[in-house]
């Protein structure tokens, strides 16, 4: 996942952070299962240049979700990505941990496929091609399992309790960059009536900043952790009172310009099971 666009989609839920080809089952939703739908555009300036799906599936004892980031309008002239990710993992104590994440970037130049697996002893990467620089440093075997895939990080989100997702930290890993995404400071927002109409409420802003951990190249001044120098602003709310949060809107300042990811479409079947919520960070 090398466009900063990616890595804060994905991490943020909607990291994001994204329906997906990646290949998941989707089974039925029950009384005590929870699937849900969503679609982001997003916007650099005035001009939308990137979409995102995210599925996402919980039960009381499992997790799946699939993701697509794509490239779209003048950015895909410029930059074409289209990256595809899906993720499984257990439910363990009613927290979403980590078991197999798969990515593949397609943007006609560098196309990789990256499987990273959890064990308890251990976290490994395959690749093919085979990744052979892994940062400086790279992600030690302590950091990476001390982190989570980035749709378990986007799962844990939305499954929170309900005082809302802006708090504390969570470290994120994708086979090779190790990254931590932080929230703090929340306070209410009001609602648009685009989201309104989407059936959101209660919502929430904060603040969101992104750091670079390990496995990145060396960089100095505006280039370390994705340009960006200042927090982020993201908005999340609930899909219906008692509902599962939600990325309802994010704003950064890149070195583009002011970057906006909003949330225009969502569906939800089923409910969050019961003892997710109450044991989720």
């Amino acid at each position: 996942m090398k466009s900063p666009w990616a890595r804060l989609c994905a991490g943020l839920a909607a990291l994001l952070l994204a329906a997906c080809a990646a290949g998941a089952a989707w089974a039925q939703p029950d009384e005590d299962s929870l699937k849900l739908q969503l679609g982001y555009d997003g916007r650099l300036l005035f001009l939308t240049v990137l979409k995102v799906e995210l599925n996402q599936q919980v039960s009381p004892a499992s997790h799946a979700s699939t993701a697509r980031i794509s490239s779209y309008g003048i950015l895909d002239a410029f930059k074409h990505f289209n990256i595809e990710a899906n993720e499984t993992g257990r439910i363990v104590q009613g927290d979403p941990e980590p078991g197999v994440f798969k990515h593949e970037n397609h943007d006609g130049k560098r196309n990789r496929r990256v499987e990273v697996i959890w064990t308890p002893s251990d976290v490994t990467t395959v690749a093919e091609p085979q990744m052979t620089y892994m940062g400086d440093p790279p992600a030690n075997r302590q950091q990476r399992l001390g982190a989570v895939g980035y749709l378990t990080a986007a799962l844990r989100l939305t499954v929170a309790a309900d005082e809302g997702p802006c708090h504390g930290t969570e470290r994120i890993f994708n086979g090779k960059e190790l990254s931590e995404l932080g929230f703090a400071n929340p306070r209410p927002v009001v609602l648009s009536e685009l989201q309104q109409h989407l059936g959101l409420v209660n919502a929430v802003r904060c603040s969101a900043s992104f750091k670079e951990v390990a496995g990145y190249h060396i960089k100095k001044g505006n280039a370390r952790n994705q340009g960006l120098d200042r927090p982020i602003q993201v908005d999340f709310a609930q899909v219906g009172e008692g509902g599962p949060w939600v990325m309802a809107r994010l704003q950064a300042q890149t070195q583009l310009g002011n970057a906006v990811i909003q949330l225009a479409r969502v569906q939800a079947e089923g409910r969050l099971p019961r003892g997710i919520v109450q044991a989720s960070r």
